[in-house]
């Protein structure tokens, strides 16, 4: 799958208060064909919550969807993909559990 246009990734830290779904409404209303969904805050159970919320807004929007570190939540919410870091599993795992059509990003360099 060839990714184009507004990547938005999603960042309580960035969002001046703003929830994950204000965000991404306004991201898909400006033209976003790909959401990014990260948050390192919260846990697994509301990662997948909000998850289901923001895959459904992608849907309706015929965007792209993908999860932060996690191929098992990805997998979890149908997201259409994963982005990976350096000390998440392996990009082969999170291929294995979302199948050969799905997006699999990797940061090859830890964020400074």
């Amino acid at each position: 799958m060839l990714l184009s246009g507004l990547y938005v990734i999603t960042d309580r830290a960035l969002s001046r208060g703003r929830s994950h779904e204000e965000v991404v409404a306004a991201a898909l209303r400006g033209g976003a064909s790909v959401i990014q969904l990260r948050d390192k805050q919260c846990s697994r159970d509301e990662l997948l919550a909000m998850g289901r919320r923001l895959a459904a807004l992608c849907r309706a929007a015929g965007a792209t969807f993908i999860v932060n570190d996690d191929p098992a939540v990805a997998a979890a919410i149908g997201a259409d993909g994963v982005h990976l870091g350096p000390t998440d599993p392996p990009p082969a795992e999170a291929r294995k559990l979302l199948g050969p059509g799905a997006v699999v990003g990797f940061s090859a360099k830890a964020s400074p």
